[in-house]
């Protein structure tokens, strides 16, 4: 996997949520909303993101997979009951590849911090 990609995310997400690796941190939904806000923020609103509690986790992760669907042409490939249950680092990169390719974001390390 692309080193950079990660820190690409963490750009993205900004201070909303830590993100450190592609398997636990994903879980709760924060981390694919807050990138996906960033490219329609008047579509996915992070503050129906609820975080605190796990019941809301496959929900949250399905409202951004079905926003980014939807609204960015970004294909469903994930379902957010297996990332909460057992989340698989090769198919949330996969994902987010899908994210940074369909919307034309540079993932270069001379972009990062642009």
């Amino acid at each position: 996997m692309d080193p950079n990609a990660l820190a690409w995310c963490q750009k993205y997400v900004q201070n909303r949520c830590a993100l450190n690796n592609w398997t636990t941190d994903w879980q709760n939904g924060m981390a694919f909303s807050a990138i996906l806000n960033t490219f329609a923020p008047d579509k996915l609103s992070l503050d129906e993101v609820v975080v605190e509690d796990e019941e809301f986790w496959a929900l949250n992760l399905e409202s951004a997979f079905l926003t980014a669907e939807e609204e960015l042409g970004i294909p469903k490939l994930l379902d957010g009951e297996d990332i909460v249950v057992e989340p698989d680092q090769k198919s949330i990169y996969t994902y987010v590849m899908e994210c940074a390719c369909l919307r034309h974001v540079p993932l270069s390390r001379r972009d990062l911090f642009a």
